[in-house]
């Protein structure tokens, strides 16, 4: 039987738990600050588990539906950094994109033992930077929403 994968988000520097994002406040027509994180597998701990594969990120309404403004309107955007990508794709619900770690092959993030730094576990991590872009009519107020990172294994 297969080993789960062991799935963590960090700030940039690998160490740092990430539990949530605050965008803080967004005024409708422009573009909030960038959030950076890495998408750990396995991060750090010296036997093997299994690879993360054909691995997306979306966002989700609060009950992990597919409705809501920010979600239809696709108002998050993600670049991957550890594909090397310069452009942010927006997404939201059935609108996914792939991410990877650096080296590890397409949609995959590595379950194999490391050392869990970032120089060290490149294989291991998806390095993946978020914004919202929210358009000139959105309606004022919090909107609370999740990011969902899928995969297989």
């Amino acid at each position: 039987m297969a080993i789960a994968p062991i799935v963590e988000f960090t700030q940039p520097n690998g160490t740092s738990q990430v539990n949530s994002l605050d965008f803080l406040t967004v005024d409708a027509g422009t573009v909030s600050n960038d959030f950076t994180i890495l998408i750990w597998n396995n991060r750090g701990k010296s036997s093997d588990v299994s690879d993360m594969e054909h691995c997306t990120i979306t966002t989700q309404d609060q009950n992990g539906g597919n409705t809501g403004e920010l979600v239809t309107g696709r108002w998050i955007e993600v670049r991957v950094d550890s594909m090397n990508e310069n452009s942010y794709t927006p997404i939201g619900g059935n609108n996914t994109k792939t991410i990877q770690a650096e080296g590890a092959g397409a949609g995959k993030i590595s379950g194999a033992a490391n050392n869990g730094t970032v120089d060290g576990a490149k294989a291991n991590y998806a390095k993946v930077t978020l914004q919202a872009n929210v358009p000139s009519l959105a309606t004022a107020g919090n909107i609370d929403f999740l990011i969902r990172v899928a995969y297989q294994f």
